[in-house]
């Protein structure tokens, strides 16, 4: 993936991210012709435009329509404005019954749980499921409660720090049961304080160093591939 291309999709911590989507590319093809794709709290339409650019046919969607300016100009200086609509939609009254190829998402579970409702984090999760084809498959990269100075940094430093619910690794598994596999890996410890972008470069690069002395519950980031059963 371009460089240019993980910008528009991350926006910050960029090197850590980026290794998180790694995963998703190890599974994905370079060709997504003919596929539908559910990009879920799509934002400024990054991640829509990453898989329109492989040929998908997208639906961006947002639970408000605050960013839609936004993300239409990035459909347009990528030219994929033709593969792509935008919708408001909220996750947790989805209704699509095997509709799409592929259903994506990044970071938005905290928000689906804002003040700890992990119920509809879990309703977030079954819909997801229900609207994906059989054989389909589920892309997404979250922010894990991860280390007490994560934990502690948020609370200090985060206005939403208290509010967003953060999942653990054993919710994530919990969350997809119904999958016939779940594969992830987690990512970074520093970069996520490198507020400033050469900071979150330097940060980022030592991450993926230190990422392997460090147990994967304390890592900030999850990526994850769950494939429906054909």
């Amino acid at each position: 993936m371009e460089k240019a291309i993980k910008k528009s999709v991350v926006q910050w911590d960029i090197k850590n991210w980026s290794r998180a989507m790694s995963l998703w590319e190890k599974d994905l093809p370079d060709d997504l012709s003919g596929k539908k794709v559910l990009d879920i709290g799509g934002g400024g339409g990054g991640l829509s435009v990453f898989f329109a650019l492989k040929g998908a046919d997208v639906y961006c969607t947002d639970l408000t329509l605050d960013r839609e300016a936004e993300a239409r100009q990035n459909f347009e200086k990528w030219g994929v404005c033709d593969k792509i609509r935008y919708e408001q939609l909220d996750v947790t009254k989805m209704s699509y019954k095997q509709e799409f190829d592929i259903v994506v998402f990044k970071s938005v579970m905290g928000g689906v749980g804002w003040n700890n409702n992990y119920h509809n984090q879990q309703l977030m999760f079954e819909n997801i499921y229900e609207g994906l084809k059989n054989g389909g498959t589920l892309y997404f990269a979250e922010n894990l409660v991860a280390s007490p100075l994560h934990q502690w940094a948020r609370k200090k430093f985060a206005k939403w720090g208290t509010s967003w619910r953060y999942i653990t690794i054993e919710e994530a598994k919990e969350l997809a049961t119904r999958f016939k596999s779940f594969t992830y890996a987690t990512y970074g410890i520093l970069g996520v304080f490198g507020r400033k972008t050469f900071l979150a470069e330097v940060f980022g690069t030592i991450d993926s160093v230190f990422d392997r002395f460090v147990k994967e519950h304390n890592r900030y980031i999850i990526s994850a591939v769950c494939k429906k059963q054909i």
